[in-house]
């Protein structure tokens, strides 16, 4: 049986894939309609595709890990755990303290002995 954390953290990474995808979509229509004469020089125009295809390429793998977690896969556990201390890393660097606390409660979470048990980690 999954444990209720797991489902939550699964829902509220797919959300987070879910929002970020609807901005890279409307960050590339923006794009698209913005009028031939308001259009700048390539160089400050690029960019913005870039930054459109990099949300869609981590909301891509928010999915991607919210699917995993949900089906309590090994995979999904060591990503989240990456992430995650990714997270608290730049949490701390930055002084955000927020951030960095919910991110030491993800970590402290997935090694608690049943949450291993599930995506059957040692």
């Amino acid at each position: 049986m999954r444990p209720f954390g797991v489902t939550l953290l699964s829902i509220l990474i797919a959300i987070s894939g879910i929002l970020l995808l609807g901005f890279s979509f409307a960050l590339s229509v923006a794009f698209v309609t913005i009028p031939p004469y308001a259009i700048k020089p390539a160089f400050v125009q690029l960019p913005m595709i870039y930054i459109a295809v990099f949300f869609m390429i981590l909301g891509a793998i928010n999915l991607i890990l919210a699917y995993g977690l949900w089906f309590g896969m090994r995979w999904a556990w060591f990503l989240t755990l990456i992430f995650s201390l990714i997270g608290l890393i730049s949490s701390a660097l930055t002084f955000n303290v927020i951030s960095a606390i919910i991110y030491f409660i993800v970590v402290y979470y997935l090694f608690r002995p049943y949450v291993k048990e599930y995506f059957g980690v040692r």
